[in-house]
């Protein structure tokens, strides 16, 4: 045997712990759900409608490839909702059939991200209805963010890199004390009754659901509406001053509507809600004109292609008050079921997969604004 030879072997020799290391930890971030591929985990889903998923700090992109792989794994639903985490809310449960209801909304998602998943859709995966929470700070001039091109929401693979990575956090980890081994292999829901994977979805109970929407932890809702305060919380995405707007999104948004009527879709637009003292804040302010410019324009845009626009910025229109919003900006389930019971009154597309009444009478036993069939 030359020296060569001996010197390889003892080097595998030498490696064979620490890959053996190193294969026990992937495996633990695969089942975990860390490192789970995302077929892997809409298959669990799919099987046990009491799973939650959510990576850690799971940017837009991944969370858009999550969605659109659902969407190629399930038939086409009878309603598809779209828009950013303001409509995350909106569950199944709101149609007399859940298994027609998908939510494909997503948080950090701007124009770019609606229209690529728009055009992803074919005449044989098309929904039969669309409701867009469209955000009128998509349209603000001052958001950089809101200037992204298309191409940063194109497809995104499992692949060895992101497996890598995801094992990597999994030991970061476990080395810092933000999880335990135990609560790896328990993958239980801290807040709910099911199973949870990934680290976010394990350590905080914040996850999406089978149907595509977001269950939400009371606890860190109520924190985020005690350190934001109004005047502080206009760098906040949707919020943030600005008194210009964006005219090439309104062009895309049009482009949006064009393809969905050729698509064969009923398209159904709301304006999401905010807080009544965040909403009166930025309408006396100087420095919020995009506002009113991007309301003015959309009901134009929307007019022009004979699709309602449902305007629900001000809750006080429907009755309530902020305490059936969740945080200045995002609402509670029973604002979402309100909401919902409007449009599918004056929309009947919508009718045909939600009784209003049915849903009326939901919101008249719901316990708490953050409960809704039984939450």
């Amino acid at each position: 045997m030359t020296s060569a030879r001996r010197l390889f072997i003892r080097l595998i020799i030498f490696a064979l712990p620490f890959a053996g290391l190193f294969g026990a930890v992937l495996g633990l971030a695969i089942y975990s759900g860390e490192a789970m591929p995302y077929r892997m985990v809409l298959t669990l889903q799919a099987s046990d409608h009491g799973v939650i998923y959510r990576r850690k700090h799971m940017i837009p992109q991944e969370s858009f490839a999550y969605k659109s792989a659902a969407l190629s794994l399930r038939p086409p639903p009878g309603v598809l909702m779209l828009g950013s985490s303001r409509v995350l809310i909106f569950q199944s449960e709101l149609l007399d059939d859940p298994l027609e209801f998908y939510n494909a909304g997503m948080p950090g998602i701007y124009m770019d991200g609606v229209a690529t998943l728009i055009d992803s859709l074919t005449p044989v995966s098309a929904p039969d209805v669309l409701v867009i929470g469209v955000d009128l700070f998509w349209f603000n001039a001052a958001l950089s963010i809101a200037h992204r091109d298309t191409g940063v929401f194109a497809p995104i693979e499992d692949n060895p890199a992101w497996v890598l990575e995801s094992t990597q956090r999994v030991i970061q980890a476990l080395a810092r004390g933000d999880a335990r081994m135990d609560d790896l292999f328990a993958r239980r829901d801290p807040i709910g009754r099911g199973t949870a994977l990934g680290l976010d979805a394990q350590t905080t109970g914040i996850g999406y659901r089978w149907d595509g929407s977001m269950q939400s932890n009371p606890a860190y809702l109520a924190k985020n509406s005690r350190e934001r305060p109004a005047q502080s919380y206009r760098l906040f995405p949707p919020t943030q001053a600005g008194n210009t707007v964006i005219f090439s999104n309104f062009d895309e948004l049009d482009r949006v509507l064009t393809r969905a009527d050729e698509l064969g879709i009923t398209v159904v637009g709301f304006l999401p809600p905010y807080m009544p003292e965040m909403y009166d804040f930025m309408r006396g302010s100087r420095v919020h004109g995009y506002i009113e410019a991007s309301r003015s324009r959309l009901r134009t845009l929307f007019l022009r292609h004979k699709l309602p626009l449902f305007d629900f910025s001000d809750v006080r229109e429907l009755g309530v008050g902020g305490e059936e919003m969740s945080d200045f900006v995002h609402p509670s389930a029973r604002l979402a079921a309100r909401m919902f019971a409007v449009m599918a009154r004056e929309v009947p597309a919508l009718r045909a997969y939600a009784d209003p009444d049915r849903l009326e009478a939901a919101i008249a036993a719901s316990p708490d604004p953050g409960i809704m069939f039984g939450d």
